[in-house]
């Protein structure tokens, strides 16, 4: 929900919420998502969130390579910015825990 604007937001929650109940099925809603949002945004979304789980790159940031250069370069899909310069990756992939984290 963070790669698109509010207009999308409800429609998206009663999707997740149809898919979250079983009414359909997961290819059923990934249609859907794609329908109303629009494929590059879905596929945007899942390389971001896989780059963050993967610790590549902190989340909402996507590499892709220049055609005339042959230099890597960074798009921001929630702040729509482009950058030479690759963002500071977390420092362990999503779901460890960082050694510098507060323990309770």
């Amino acid at each position: 929900k963070l790669c698109v604007g509010e207009e999308y937001q409800e429609a998206l929650d009663e999707l997740l919420s149809r898919l979250q109940a079983r009414q359909i099925p997961s290819e059923r809603a990934v249609r859907e998502l794609m329908e109303r949002v629009g494929s590059t945004i879905v596929q945007q979304a899942g390389l971001s969130v896989m780059n963050l789980q993967k610790g590549l790159l902190p989340h909402g940031w996507l590499e892709y390579m220049d055609d005339a250069t042959g230099r890597p370069y960074f798009y921001n899909v929630h702040a729509k910015i482009t950058t030479w310069d690759k963002p500071k990756a977390p420092m362990t992939p999503l779901g460890t825990p960082r050694a510098d984290a507060q323990k309770d």
